[in-house]
């Protein structure tokens, strides 16, 4: 996709990596871009697109209230529940993190109850999880999988 349409991935890119090079591999990213999108589906990034600027989070709209009531048997998506999660979930969170914002993260939390099991906010963006310079955080992420193991 970066080969063909350059601009989009520069865009992309203000989105996704901190400007700060002690946080983010730039280097790494560039490789991460060239295989972008892999592994968001095209429903993905349009359920993304759907609840952007929204205060609540609504599963997929399908477009009409026909295709909705098929699969919600309502016409317009219900709200996912945060609260019914009961997986053991720990959330780590870019505190510069332009897509999923600290403030839709902080929503979130107030809203997973008792399986939210921990929660940190990390220095960095978007993608600083995949191309960080700083990875301290995976000793908590390792510690919650031995803890959590079934």
């Amino acid at each position: 996709m970066c080969g063909i349409i350059p601009i989009f991935c520069q865009f992309a890119e203000g989105f996704l990596i901190t400007s700060d090079p002690k946080l983010d591999n730039y280097d790494r990213f560039q490789v991460y871009m060239g295989h972008f999108p892999a592994g968001a589906s095209v429903q993905s990034i349009l359920h993304y697109a759907q609840i952007i600027n929204t205060d609540v989070m609504p599963l997929y709209d399908w477009g009409s209230a026909s295709a909705n009531n098929a699969k919600y048997g309502q016409d317009v998506p219900p709200d996912v529940e945060l609260g019914k999660i009961t997986l053991p979930t720990a959330m780590f969170v870019g505190s510069q993190d332009d897509l999923g914002d600290v403030k839709d993260n902080r929503w979130a939390k107030s809203q997973m109850g008792p399986a939210l099991k921990y929660y940190q906010e990390v220095s960095g963006g978007h993608a600083t999880f995949l191309v960080g310079n700083e990875v301290a955080y995976l000793d908590k992420v390792l510690s919650l999988v031995a803890e959590y193991k079934t």
